[in-house]
């Protein structure tokens, strides 16, 4: 939902947003999450609304002041352990079994995974124990704070059956960190194999683990593709939002001369 102007009650401003809508032949948002939240508020149908991801701002690659270590801290996290991350809004095709396998695969590592909801947590707590690991996945539930979690861990790891949040890796890029992924349409716009991290074969445990390994080992190779990484992400976020504001140009353009 969008914030009211300073000093404007905020049934007023959404009211005016839905009195708005109603002349207005489509409605951009940064995310399907608003957008839906707005259709549910009465602001526009779902058929006016339009996509447009933000070109995300850098994120630091140090946390600032108080925040530093603050994910590792709150987890339990070796200060010195290599930590990967695993993050993402929404887990549809999230490939758990094979990341939990490579993590077995991989001593000394440690992994924090984000976005769960309960009902998945508990499930991943039993495999977890099952795997014998559980003193090295840490599962951080719904971390509000994205960017800065990624700014706290070593590299990012994606398993997946299906499509990946391109928002979830540009914003790995973002902050400077090598991505291990495994599938997902779409990973190889972000992810360039041994440029700005690995790719590998989906559910395909062995390999992932290799490939987390390689890294884990590795400080001088991780740091080099995060810079590459980084360098990159800014290129594809303005390519994302100017490619989706053009789409709108041309519909609306569509619409005004029918």
């Amino acid at each position: 939902m969008c914030e009211s102007p300073r000093g404007v009650p905020a049934p007023v401003f959404l009211e005016t947003e839905r009195r708005l809508a109603r002349r207005t032949d489509l409605l951009v948002t940064s995310g399907p999450e608003i957008r839906d939240e707005l259709v549910d508020s009465g602001v526009g149908r779902e058929a006016q609304w339009r996509i447009v991801p933000a070109a995300l701002e850098p994120v630091p690659a140090r946390l600032p002041g108080g925040l530093a270590g603050r994910l590792r801290l709150e987890l339990g996290v070796p200060p010195n352990a290599c930590l990967a991350g695993a993050f993402a809004r929404s887990a549809p095709a999230r490939d758990h079994v094979s990341l939990i396998e490579a993590m077995r695969l991989a001593p000394g590592l440690h992994l924090v995974i984000g976005g769960e909801s309960y009902e998945v947590r508990s499930a991943l707590e039993s495999e977890i124990r099952a795997a014998g690991i559980e003193g090295r996945i840490h599962l951080a539930g719904w971390w509000t704070e994205l960017p800065g979690s990624m700014a706290e861990v070593d590299l990012v790891v994606v398993a997946s059956r299906g499509d990946v949040e391109l928002s979830s890796l540009l914003e790995a890029a973002e902050a400077g960190k090598a991505v291990v992924a495994a599938g997902g349409t779409g990973t190889a716009e972000v992810v360039r194999h041994d440029l700005t991290g690995l790719l590998v074969p989906t559910e395909k445990p062995r390999a992932l683990a290799n490939a987390l390994r390689l890294l884990q080992l590795d400080e001088g190779k991780r740091r080099k593709m995060g810079l590459a990484a980084r360098r990159l992400a800014a290129r594809v976020a303005l390519k994302e939002t100017l490619g989706a504001l053009r789409q709108v140009y041309l519909e609306l353009n569509h619409v005004r001369s029918g």
